[in-house]
């Protein structure tokens, strides 16, 4: 993914996405292949996807990430 945890720098990250995106292939062979695994939709992200730290389970959607990449250039 090419990303870091915001929490705990590590790059041991997952896709997480809603149950109800397994009708799109791409996204079902994703899940297949391990490299995203499946919500249930329960907690009622629409963002898409989030993305999940594999060692510390810190979670984040886009809107998260925007904010906390704003963060990191405002404080350096």
């Amino acid at each position: 993914m090419g990303k870091k945890c915001y929490r705990c720098g590590s790059e041991n990250l997952i896709k997480v996405i809603p149950a109800k995106a397994l009708v799109i292939p791409e996204l079902k062979k994703e899940v297949e292949q391990g490299l995203a695994e499946v919500d249930c939709g329960c907690s009622g992200f629409q963002t898409g996807h989030r993305t999940k730290c594999k060692d510390c389970g810190f979670m984040w959607d886009y809107l998260i990430e925007a904010q906390m990449e704003q963060d990191q250039k405002e404080n350096g």
